[in-house]
């Protein structure tokens, strides 16, 4: 089941600080928890008045290793960020930068995509660019697709794990195979991308 949160909602206008960014993650968790291993949740933003760096490394950082059991296996999209006249973007990029994460945001110029706020490993940045490319991988798909590149699969595959782990991509099992799809379509060349670090490598109910 997937499905929208409106963070307004649920934990009110002002999302500032450690203190209350540690109070909330709890409740966000207990109410997270009516969505079934695999959905997709959207983080709707719309309606907060106030947001601060300090609240998304309290709250969301420990959400997304959270949401990465394999009991919990949610993935995350954020909405309502871009756009507003505090520049909300920043602060997810700067803790993103800190935190050596990437976070799905809604994309502003093309509806229906999404950007990543934060900057990804090279390597990662140009794994994640591989599966959306070809849809579906494993670690030994991506070593016959790109055979130039002399690595083996099983550190392809390492390389998938790291981007699971993100909430990146999703992870499915299959026999003995994990294979490895794309969350959402990422808009890797827009304006808002925040992409690579280290230069360039080529809804449902509201709550």
């Amino acid at each position: 089941m997937n499905g929208t949160v409106s963070l307004q909602k649920v934990l009110g206008p002002m999302l500032r600080g450690k203190i209350d960014g540690r109070a909330h993650y709890g409740p966000l968790c207990s109410h997270l928890s009516r969505f079934r291993p695999g959905s997709l949740v959207q983080f709707d933003f719309q309606g907060v008045e106030d947001l601060s760096a300090s609240w998304i490394a309290a709250t969301l950082i420990p959400l997304l290793s959270w949401a990465s059991l394999t009991e919990i296996d949610l993935y995350f999209v954020l909405t309502g960020v871009f756009g507003t006249d505090k520049r909300w973007e920043d602060e997810f990029e700067l803790v993103a930068t800190r935190e050596h994460v990437a976070f799905l945001v809604a994309a502003p110029e093309v509806p229906a995509t999404f950007c990543l706020v934060g900057e990804l490993d090279a390597i990662l940045f140009d794994t994640l660019r591989l599966v959306q490319s070809h849809r579906e991988v494993t670690g030994a798909a991506l070593r016959r697709l790109v055979p130039d590149e002399n690595i083996g699969a099983t550190a392809w595959s390492n390389r998938l794990k790291d981007l699971h782990t993100m909430r990146l991509v999703r992870r499915t099992t299959r026999g003995r195979e994990q294979l490895y799809s794309t969350v959402v379509e990422v808009n890797f060349d827009g304006t808002w991308c925040s992409g690579v670090a280290g230069g360039d490598v080529s809804a449902a109910d509201a709550t």
